[in-house]
């Protein structure tokens, strides 16, 4: 192994944060340098964790590879990146189309070699271990404090309840544990090794339940309203001192017969069961039975101790579910970003490629020609992110202004004269006649999209087809769509992200 090569690597490995035994990186590289098998990397690949590598390619097989190439080092060094996707199959990117996936035996064929491995990801195995290791004891801790003391006020609280509402008080907390489980798994809280109690064979899965589109009622996710439910019978029932305190709550049980038989209904219709949504129709039915073997229909009338518990229990459940929210966008956004920003696109810059050399009639341009960066945003009038996208744009201009151009195109159905057609060509027509400056308050303020028009100009229409028909050749995930340069950024970009990736490269081109 050169050692010249052998520096850069520990080099890149070091500037992105990532900690590895050199030993272990000599044994390892040393093994498969000069013929590597795709099987034997998928052994690395498990061991550090790695998802995303630099592959230099030699400058002879370049022709043969897919294009565009990103050029990225000004020596005739060409590079590109692929994802592991399993042990037989890889995914380029590529600016072309978003991915291309191609067999390893295609792989092989196409290149001779690898020459080195160049990027690593910073949550890769063996990095910081006895660090991770005492972290994870610190959170198995608070979580068995957490634990602990939930029990123990349901444990004392036994001994100051009414003894017949015991049974009900142990189905109501056995159905919270259940609600509390989907909702932390809902919101990607935890991930389980191994055996996996919501994941048995091919008909039971819990994730595809509670991600499906029917899993939400008024916004609100099933898991979300059954914890408010459940918490709400277990305060009511510690809190009310009135006799038989269930017939104060007698209404809303029987009404959750109601969400026995439509979650029944989603689960048949995604012909997928979650064993955790069995468990609480389960208890459910038992809260409906017990109710009503002792109460029959004598309903009581709500006291103040009744609405207090309800109070507690949205208050509750509220901050908990925007304490998950918070936590699960920032694991997420931090991830995705630091993953982007840390991987050779935006480590060595971008270059122009003929994925912008397109050019439409009814395009919406802000910007001049000249500019450094030319941005494609792909939208949809009728699309929640892309108006906010476009409301935000100002911001994004105040600090770019001349560096960046925007071009607006339409991504959609194209049928003729569809409404979304017919939207675009209003916002466009709307900020035709003005400056840049008043085109970003244009869009800031007045972004009003409701049009009485029924029929497009041909010319128009097929304009809009165009560039539709483009976005879908370039296989781009949906609306909003941005192209920095001719390269397709991430689906989860925005504004924000935008701005933090042009900041980093162009203090990077300025070194």
């Amino acid at each position: 192994m050169k050692k010249e090569k052998f520096i850069f690597l520990t080099e890149i490995l070091r500037r992105i944060s990532v900690s590895v035994r050199k030993e272990e990186i000599k044994k390892r590289l040393k093994t498969y340098y000069y013929e590597p098998n795709l099987n034997e990397f998928s052994n690395i690949f498990n061991t550090w964790g790695i998802k995303n590598l630099l592959v230099e390619i030699p400058l002879e097989m370049v022709e043969k590879a897919p294009k565009p190439m990103l050029s990225l080092t000004n020596d005739k060094e060409y590079f590109f990146i692929w994802e592991k996707q399993n042990e037989n199959y890889v995914c380029f990117f590529s600016n072309e189309s978003k991915y291309k996936t191609i067999s390893k035996e295609e792989l092989l064929s196409i290149w001779s070699g690898f020459s080195i491995i160049l990027e690593a990801n910073e949550d890769s195995g063996e990095i910081n271990e006895e660090i991770k290791i005492e972290e994870r004891k610190k959170n198995d801790i608070i979580k068995g404090l957490i634990i602990t003391s939930f029990f123990s006020c349901i444990i004392l609280s036994f001994f100051y309840i009414n003894k017949n509402d015991i049974f009900f008080l142990i189905i109501s907390i056995l159905g919270f544990s259940f609600s509390s489980y989907l909702l932390l798994r809902e919101h990607s809280f935890f991930t389980l090794e191994g055996f996996d109690i919501c994941k048995i064979g091919k008909k039971f899965d819990c994730d595809k339940v509670v991600s499906s589109k029917d899993s939400k009622l008024l916004g609100f996710s099933l898991s979300e309203i059954s914890i408010i439910f459940f918490l709400f019978l277990i305060v009511n029932t510690l809190i009310n001192r009135q006799d038989n305190s269930v017939q104060f709550v007698l209404p809303l049980i029987y009404m959750s017969g109601l969400s026995i038989f439509y979650s029944l209904y989603q689960q048949l219709r995604l012909r997928t069961y979650c064993i955790m949504c069995l468990s609480i129709v389960l208890v459910l039915s038992s809260l409906i039975l017990f109710s009503y073997q002792r109460f029959a229909l004598s309903f009581a009338i709500p006291n103040i101790e009744v609405l207090f518990s309800l109070a507690i229990s949205i208050l509750v459940t509220s901050l908990v579910i925007n304490n998950l929210l918070l936590n699960e966008k920032s694991k997420k956004f931090s991830y995705r970003l630091d993953s982007f920003f840390n991987s050779p696109i935006t480590s060595f810059g971008f270059v122009n490629s003929d994925i912008g050399n397109k050019m439409f009639e009814n395009e919406i341009v802000i910007g001049e020609n000249a500019a450094d960066f030319e941005i494609i945003l792909f939208m949809n009038p009728e699309c929640k992110r892309c108006k906010a996208i476009l409301k935000n744009l100002s911001r994004l201009f105040l600090e770019f202004e001349k560096s960046i151009q925007l071009r607006v195109l339409y991504s959609g159905v194209t049928n003729i004269n569809f409404k979304s057609k017919i939207m675009f060509f209003e916002l466009f027509k709307s900020m035709e006649a003005l400056t840049q400056k008043e085109k970003l308050f244009f869009l800031k303020n007045n972004l009003n999209l409701v049009t009485k028009k029924k029929e497009l100009p041909k010319k128009v229409d097929e304009s809009l087809t165009k560039q539709s028909e483009w976005s879908n050749e370039l296989n781009l995930d949906g609306t909003p769509a941005i192209i920095l340069n001719g390269v397709i950024l991430p689906s989860f970009f925005g504004v924000e992200e935008l701005s933090q990736l042009l900041r980093r490269i162009i203090n990077f081109n300025s070194y």
